[in-house]
């Protein structure tokens, strides 16, 4: 049983992998780190010349009732 008030370590990687701004969240670091390569490789064969890309990693809390609703989406 979990305890959905119980506060979890997340992992959120933005862009998403189509390069939209979104922030996809990830209660496992090893995913988030997997879908962050995933996305700077998508990203690197679409730079040109003088551009650049970031891809961000940011680790936080979350309640683990909030994380569950969000995997629903």
């Amino acid at each position: 049983m979990t305890n959905d008030s119980e506060e979890i370590d997340v992992w959120c990687v933005s862009p998403d992998k189509e390069g939209k701004s979104n922030e996809i969240v990830f209660d496992n670091r090893d995913e988030a780190e997997d879908y962050a390569e995933h996305v700077l490789s998508n990203r690197f064969d679409d730079l040109d010349d003088d551009c650049e890309e970031t891809v961000t990693i940011r680790r936080g809390k979350m309640l683990r009732s909030k994380y569950e609703s969000l995997e629903d989406c």
